[in-house]
């Protein structure tokens, strides 16, 4: 009897500290431009450093060039890596200038898989993608899915599709714990965004600010978006004004994914 219940209190703890445990990140939006500052200077240790300072955990970069003419053939994804010490992954939007232009992720923590998929264009223009990664979380258990993507910005239909796209098939499961990142190109108010609201939560509903440009922001284009909503709880939100390294303001969000409700049978 007492080895049954000593057996039994075992696999109980076993099971409680292998359960997932709540856990934070801080998270940054960083449309860069190519690497040019307002100076038109192409700086990326000044991007670098930029990112360095606010320590995020993982960070969605938007107008990357991959060896690129207008970027003297650097690899911008892998040099900002190299700087920041962090994990990198690029996905290409479109071919230009003899190299690559598209989406990067630079992350701490461990990459799972990664995914480019290709978002709707339906009035034509410059292809847009999205970068779909898994990561795993401290724990070695919990898995997040981070979003990260750069909309059309020339036709308010492309943005609709793309949005309607990411939400209806990227982010098809509820219960998987999903970040959107980006420079969405798009304000709260658009179609493209009414799309979103339906289902996604806004890291800035409690203090919604403006993103470009960087200087003196009048308008909010740059987004940190969450799924399911009663797994996330916002602890801090932050645009950074006065950031010359790029047209843009980077967007932080220091974010916690709680603890998953026990299954019931």
């Amino acid at each position: 009897m007492r080895k049954t219940l000593l057996s039994c209190l075992l696999l109980s703890i076993c099971a409680c500290s292998s359960a997932p445990q709540p856990y934070t990140i801080k998270v940054l939006s960083y449309n860069i431009h190519h690497g040019e500052g307002l100076d038109g200077e192409f700086d990326l240790p000044r991007i670098a450093a930029v990112i360095k300072k606010l320590d995020p955990d993982i960070v969605a970069l938007q107008e990357v060039d991959v060896r690129t003419q207008r970027s003297s053939g650097v690899d911008q994804a892998e040099v900002l890596g190299r700087l920041t010490g962090m994990e990198k992954l690029f996905v290409p939007a479109m071919r230009y200038q003899g190299g690559l232009y598209g989406e990067a992720l630079l992350t701490k923590l461990p990459i799972l898989n990664v995914e480019k998929r290709s978002l709707p264009v339906p009035m034509g223009g410059e292809p847009r993608a999205v970068l779909e990664a898994k990561l795993r979380l401290g724990d070695g258990l919990s898995s997040i899915t981070v979003l990260a993507t750069h909309l059309c910005h020339e036709f308010p239909e492309n943005r609709a599709a793309s949005t309607e796209y990411i939400d209806r098939f990227l982010a098809s499961d509820d219960a998987q714990p999903t970040l959107l990142m980006g420079d969405l190109n798009a304000r709260p108010e658009s179609l493209a965004m009414k799309k979103l609201w339906g289902r996604w939560s806004d890291a800035f509903a409690a203090a919604p600010a403006p993103t470009f440009p960087s200087m003196e922001p009048d308008r909010r284009i740059d987004y940190v978006l969450y799924l399911p909503s009663d797994r996330w709880e916002v602890i801090d939100q932050q645009v950074l004004v006065g950031e010359d390294a790029s047209d843009h303001c980077p967007v932080l969000v220091t974010i916690r994914l709680k603890a998953a409700p026990p299954t019931t049978n």
